[in-house]
């Protein structure tokens, strides 16, 4: 089988330097940052660290060192598990942190409360932060959202469901992508726009400083 991360990174930067060449080209200006990835090694965490490394960015792990352990054997790795053992996060500062392995409200939370200040539903929605666009989703395993993330496709699959591999998913959406007109391909909207993040961020700090704004 073709190393899929090298496929998926090539196909990242064919992506961002067909697509958007202009943000490409500011983005390999910018200062190396200090990144904290909790996993990344494996699905689209191994995409994520190839991607960082290659703009020069310094990356440390945060994961339970059992998946794909001889990747990436230069990086500093603190091991521990995000559903309890994060002492080894304690004390330290990253310049970002990306978190593509959380599963459950209970475990993002943990880490995020370390890490930096959690921001509640309530600040957010006075911000007019939107879900499932600003930022990522999730619902409280609790009353109609119980099983939201509790879902099981054994039975789909033993009736003979089939899933499509990563690496056709990416290659054909990227192929799809790159038919669209160039004024489509410019809206790409991935999170937070920076200018409003900062805004967001800044409101924040001044609640809990007890400042207005």
């Amino acid at each position: 089988m073709i190393d899929r991360r090298r496929f998926l990174a090539t196909a990242s930067l064919a992506a961002a330097a067909s697509a958007t060449p202009s943000r490409w080209a500011i983005a390999q200006t910018r200062k190396p940052l200090s990144l904290l990835i909790l996993g990344g090694t494996r699905f689209i965490g191994v995409e994520m660290t190839d991607l960082a490394l290659k703009r020069g960015h310094k990356v440390t792990f945060f994961n339970r060192g059992k998946t794909n352990a001889d990747l990436f054997p230069d990086i500093e790795r603190i091991k521990g598990d995000r559903n309890g053992e994060i002492d080894g996060l304690k004390g330290r500062k990253w310049d970002a942190v990306i978190d593509n392995s959380g599963y459950f409200p209970r475990a993002v939370k943990l880490t995020a409360e370390l890490l930096a200040p959690w921001a509640p539903a309530p600040f957010l929605e006075a911000q007019k932060v939107e879900g499932w666009s600003d930022m990522p989703v999730w619902s409280d395993p609790k009353g109609d959202d119980a099983a939201f993330a509790d879902t099981s496709a054994a039975r789909a699959m033993k009736a003979g469901l089939k899933i499509t591999p990563m690496r056709k998913t990416c290659h054909d959406t990227l192929a799809w992508h790159l038919t669209r007109p160039a004024t489509e391909r410019d809206k790409l909207k991935a999170g937070i726009a920076p200018e409003r993040e900062k805004e967001v961020l800044a409101a924040l700090a001044n609640k809990a400083t007890g400042k207005p704004g």
